[in-house]
């Protein structure tokens, strides 16, 4: 009975573990699988150019590489990349250094931003230690989002090719629930009637 309770258990497990990290090219279909609590647009902001820089919920920084990676607010050079308002947030990657967003003020699960690169560039992106996407750089400015079943701590972005990469109203919240599927609850549940009813046989 354990073994035919646990290979159940093993199964449905098994059917989610790609829910685990979900990603999505529109902010309708983000908005549809999350409660977005937060819109950061950096409008309001006093220009900083460091290596870390703060915005109201998080902040951007690089990890390695030279200093002064970081722009928040308006930068003719990053114009490309806003989406609303006058100011943004870019990141210079000089091909020898990796950006991320962190020190989060909250226990977000599910992130959107608008982001703007040159057509020759590759950003990769990854959550939490793990590579998730390759952003498109075709056509910028272009939307990105994620749900995760995991608390983001880091969202790092690795830019090859051209190095600037510019960020623009940025959404935090929740992922919604992921549902159960109906039939797990009434094969599990006929599963245990069937134990209970060869054991009484025995």
């Amino acid at each position: 009975m354990k073994l035919i309770l646990a290979g159940a258990a093993a199964l449905f497990s098994a059917s989610n573990a790609h829910a685990v990290i979900n990603t999505y090219d529109s902010l309708a279909d983000l908005q549809a699988a999350s409660t977005l609590l937060i819109l950061e647009d950096f409008e309001d902001v006093s220009f900083q150019l460091a290596e870390r820089v703060s915005a109201d919920n998080f902040d951007v920084a690089e990890t390695v590489g030279a200093p002064n990676e970081v722009a928040l607010g308006p930068i003719g050079v990053l114009d490309f990349g806003l989406v609303s308002g006058t100011d943004n947030v870019g990141y210079n990657d000089n091909g020898r250094s990796v950006g991320v967003f962190d020190s989060f003020s909250g226990s977000f699960t599910a992130l959107g931003f608008w982001y703007a690169t040159s057509e020759d560039s590759v950003v990769r992106l990854s959550v939490n230690g793990s590579e998730v996407a390759v952003l498109d750089a075709s056509a910028t400015p272009a939307f990105f989002g994620l749900t995760t079943m995991s608390p983001l701590v880091t969202v790092a972005f690795d830019v090859s090719g051209s190095p600037f990469v510019a960020f623009d109203d940025v959404y935090l919240g929740s992922a919604a629930p992921v549902p159960v599927p109906a039939a797990a609850p009434l094969m599990l549940a006929g599963l245990a009637a069937l134990g209970l009813r060869k054991k009484r046989k025995s």
